[in-house]
């Protein structure tokens, strides 16, 4: 679990810095609302977290289709980036792995966020690769079973 913790606080600080080089907030709250909806979201088990970044990825998939809501769907990619955050940690080390590696993506994706939804091609690779992703997250998050 030690290692996981290394991973993911190093991965945090990266994270942390690609978005403020890139003026990219992570939520648009003020800070008090981000650490509530941080306390409440970790209230629950790591089942439920996991569940919700896999909704959160399935929605992107959903609301993706319509190409006015590049604005929802970035704010579902950084909120999902956040959940990553405080879930991975708890995770088993492969898991941990893939969702830190999923995060970064979201990081990529959100640094060029407007040129990349712009792109019908590009748009469609997020879609697809969260809709993908929310699978592979729903599948190890215990609640199929």
């Amino acid at each position: 679990m030690e290692n996981v913790a290394i991973l993911v606080n190093h991965f945090a600080y990266f994270y942390g810095a690609v978005l403020s080089s890139q003026k990219v907030s992570m939520l648009d709250t003020s800070t008090s609302d981000f650490l509530n909806r941080r306390d409440r979201y970790i209230r629950d088990s790591l089942a439920v977290r996991l569940g919700g970044i896999a909704a959160n990825l399935a929605r992107v998939k959903s609301f993706g289709k319509n190409p006015n809501n590049g604005q929802l769907i970035s704010s579902l990619l950084r909120e999902s980036g956040w959940f990553i955050e405080w879930a991975a940690p708890e995770t088993d080390l492969p898991v941990a792995i893939e969702l830190v590696a999923i995060q970064r993506q979201i990081v990529q994706w959100l640094a060029d966020w407007p040129v990349l939804w712009s792109s019908v091609d590009r748009r469609q690779v997020v879609l697809a690769r969260s809709s993908q992703w929310s699978q592979w997250i729903l599948e190890r998050s215990g609640l199929l079973d």
